[in-house]
Formats: structure tokens, C-alpha cells, sequence
């Protein structure tokens, strides 16, 4: 059975001029994916407008800017889970996995340009059901002669980065839901307890630190901890340990009020008033190499300046980036994971070439609970990428050869992960099955990718 919602519009008055998240847009300029995310919302059993949502998730710390983070979604509305979000912009969308998602009664919220400019201007929509070479769509913004219940299509209202699925399709969110027996959303999801070790390790929360049902910012939301909170780890000790401070890293605790769950490890100490801190990596020549769990971002929006030192003026700029570039942050992921989306604070980064320098944190956002938008045509263009390319498929093979075996595997890379190219007349080989490519990742490790996986 299809996935079912009731149309909402983000340019209906009756919300239409209230700020989106932090602002400065409003619902109605840049209301697209929330107001897709509230219609997948209701469709699991909630009751929510495009105001309330817009409030709701903002409370929950859910936007950075006028951006929303999908991932928060779980945390505000249990039942709803976010599985992922996929850029195509630069690559082909996963139409198959897209069909397969809808033909469970899931819907898939999608990226399309809705203008006919040069470039790719962003609008974001719900796919609910596959018809003939096209998806059945709920459109978060009502056009001339639109009304609830009429049948609207994908491509023949946004078609203008290619009249084919793959191509018309820039992106793509993945959630699915549970309702209860009566048509509400999911009740909280219980597990059974576990007991305390003897031994076990005592650590410190930072304040407003969340306890979750699943090792994930998308794990249902039981919680949130007061500063200095004292919380028992239900782990081995010695494994615990390792992961306090640890940016990605999950422990499985029994909060003060005996609520049993998992926090984020960056947000602990093992001493009172140090959560959220770790020391700052020592000086090195030849360049800083990024601190143990290091923290990885992208850019929020096309031509993001890339800087000497963190002032805006023409003499620092060394570089425009382009939005699907992946920067190493170069300071405690802790420490600047509180900078992301904040003005006036800036982050010292490594791109993929190897180069350090700063960028505004205010436009990046974390690569693991991404803030999305929209992208317009009046950004600068990215500048000084040209030997850099892509992975177009995900967990793309980086080889310390190029032979394909079990011992040449160096690490799998996500889709879309920048690589620099380590060799010279290389344009040829590019999506050319049987040829390789020596390529450097940002975190700069050197191997072979499979040129025919690769994308510029």
C-alpha cells in the first residue's frame, strides 16, 4: 500500500511568513524540506502543521540557520526513523533503491531543480509512489490550479536537470515510520534492562546531553541530562574508556533516573565539569594532523571561501569550494562541533589536497546529522578543484594496489567523498572500466580507486 499523507503547502498563509527555524527565511522561501518532513510526519500518526513542526524540531536544536537536520526528526517524533540522505547532484540517483523504499509504503523525500536557470536551484518534495517512469509526488509548494487529492508527477513539473529519474533527482531522504494499533504514532521503544557491572565505569554528562534508545542523534529521545550528571556505564570498562571523548563513538549507560540508554561519547568526561573538552592536538611541522575522532564537515551552500586565517577579506582567500566538498576539521570534534552553524566562528580545516586553512563555521555543517536546504543560482562559483573527483557509488574501494583482492583494501570511502587525483594526464581513465586512479583522500591516506567508480 502506498504511503499516505494530507497535502500541506509552506506557502499558505497562514505560516507563510514565520522564520524557518532560526531564520532569516521564512517557511514560505525556504520551507520546502520541512514542511516534506511534517507531511512524512503525519503519515506515521502525528498531527502537525508546518508552524508547529517548524517550532517543535527548532526547540529540539534541529536546525542550524534556516536549515533543518533531518536526523533531529527521531528525537522530537518517536516512530519516525531517518535512515540516510543521499547528494546526487554529481552523481546518479538511486532510483532502485528509491522504488524499493516506496514499494514498503515508505515515502522518499527527494531534491529537483524547479527553475529552468543554469545551475541547479533546489526544492524538495515527497515521493510517494512509482507510476509508469515517473513517482506520484506531494509538492510542499502550491502552484496555479494545485488542490489537495489532484495527481501531480515528478518529472512533469521538474525536469530541468534531465527528463529521466536519474538525473532529475538530486537528492534523496530515507525515513520510514511505525504507528500504533490506533492509527498514533509508535509508543516509546522498550528494551530489556541490563544489569550494572561491578566495576563499572562512571563518567559525566555535559549539560542537556540526550539519552537514546539507539546508538544514533536519529535513536529515539528518553532523556536529557543536567550538566555534571553522573551516569554508570553499562560496557566493559576497559572498552568504555577508549571511547570517552571519542567524536562517533555510542556508550550504553543507566542515567541518574535508572533510564537505561546511550549517549554520545564526545559529550562525557570522566572528571566533573571537562565534558565536551578534549586537549588540543600538539604543534607539528609539516602540517596538523587531525585529533583522534576527528570531526568532518561540508559546506552548506556553493562557494564557501576557504581562508589563510579567519578574517573575511580578499588577501586571506586561498579557494571557493564547491558544497559537496569534505573538510577534516583540525581541532577536538567536541569543540567544534559546538561552532557548527554558530556567526563568527570560524574552523580550522584540512581539505583534501592536504592544504590547512579556515572556514566560516556558520557555513558548514557536520557530515554525520547534516543540515539541508536549498541552494540558489547567486553563489560564487568554486575555484582550484581541478584535479579533485568523487566516489559515485558508496563504500567505494580504496586499494593500496590497483588489483582487486582482500589484502589491497585499504578502507571503504561513502559516496561522494573528494579525492585528489596523485597523477598527471589522468581525464582519460575517468569512468573507464579496467583503469585505476592514485588518489589521496581528506584524511590522507594514498591508494587506487576504480576509475570506472569515480566521477569529477
Amino acid at each position: 500500500m502506498a504511503f499516505q499523507s494530507d497535502l500541506l503547502w509552506q506557502n499558505d498563509p497562514k505560516w507563510a511568513s514565520e522564520k524557518l527555524g532560526h531564520g532569516p527565511q521564512t517557511i514560505k522561501e525556504w520551507g520546502c524540506l520541512m514542511t516534506s518532513l511534517c507531511m512524512v510526519t503525519n503519515g506515521y500518526g502525528y498531527k502537525e502543521t508546518p508552524s508547529t513542526f517548524n517550532k517543535k524540531i527548532k526547540d529540539a536544536g534541529g536546525f542550524q540557520g534556516a536549515m533543518v537536520i533531518p536526523a533531529a526528526v527521531p528525537s522530537v517524533f518517536p516512530g519516525v526513523v531517518f535512515q540516510d540522505y543521499m547528494d546526487c547532484e554529481k552523481v546518479p540517483a538511486p532510483i532502485s533503491r528509491i522504488d524499493q523504499h516506496l514499494a514498503a509504503g515508505n515515502p522518499a523525500i527527494i531534491q529537483v531543480d524547479w527553475s529552468s536557470a543554469p545551475g541547479a536551484q533546489s526544492h524538495w518534495v515527497v515521493a510517494y509512489q512509482r507510476e509508469g517512469d515517473d513517482y506520484l509526488i506531494l509538492d510542499p509548494y502550491m502552484y496555479g490550479g494545485d488542490a489537495p487529492g489532484k495527481k501531480l508527477k515528478m518529472l512533469d513539473r521538474y525536469k530541468y536537470q534531465g527528463k529521466i529519474l536519474s538525473k532529475a533527482i538530486t537528492g534523496a531522504i530515507f525515513l520510514t515510520g511505525t504507528k500504533g494499533s490506533s492509527g498514533a504514532p509508535a509508543s516509546p521503544p522498550k528494551k530489556e534492562k541490563v544489569p550494572i557491572p561491578k566495576d563499572a565505569l562512571t563518567v559525566f554528562a555535559a549539560a542537556d546531553l540526550a539519552v537514546r534508545a539507539d546508538p544514533s542523534v536519529g535513536g529515539y529521545l528518553y532523556e536529557r541530562l543536567k550538566e555534571d550528571d553522573k551516569v554508570m556505564v553499562l560496557e566493559d570498562k576497559a572498552a568504555a574508556q577508549k571511547k570517552v571523548g571519542e567524536y562517533n563513538q555510542w556508550l550504553h549507560v543507566q542515567a541518574p533516573s535508572g533510564q537505561q540508554g546511550y549517549v554520545a561519547a564526545w559529550y562525557v568526561a570522566t572528571e566533573k565539569g571537562k565534558a565536551g573538552e578534549s586537549p588540543a592536538p600538539p604543534a607539528q611541522t609539516g602540517g596538523t594532523p587531525p585529533p583522534a575522532g576527528a570531526l568532518v564537515v561540508t559546506p552548506t551552500q556553493e562557494g564557501v571561501a576557504f581562508r589563510s586565517q579567519p578574517t573575511i577579506s580578499d588577501a586571506t582567500l586561498i579557494k571557493r569550494l564547491p558544497f559537496t566538498s569534505q573538510l577534516q576539521v583540525l581541532e577536538p570534534a567536541a569543540q567544534g562541533a559546538k561552532k557548527i552553524g554558530v556567526e563568527g566562528q570560524w574552523l580550522k580545516v584540512k581539505e583534501v589536497g592536504g592544504g590547512e586553512g579556515y572556514v566560516a563555521a556558520w557555513y558548514v555543517t557536520d557530515t554525520k546529522a547534516q543540515a539541508i536546504g536549498v541552494k540558489a543560482t547567486d553563489r560564487p562559483a568554486a575555484t582550484g578543484r581541478e584535479n579533485v573527483v568523487y566516489a559515485a557509488e558508496d563504500q567505494l574501494a580504496l586499494r593500496s594496489q590497483p588489483v582487486v583482492a582482500d589484502n589491497t583494501l585499504l578502507k571503504r570511502l561513502p559516496l561522494q567523498a573528494d579525492l585528489l587525483v596523485l597523477e598527471q594526464n589522468w581525464e582519460g581513465k575517468l569512468g573507464k572500466e579496467g583503469q585505476w586512479l592514485k588518489v589521496q583522500d581528506v584524511q590522507g591516506t594514498e591508494g587506487y580507486v576504480a576509475a570506472w567508480y569515480v566521477t569529477k
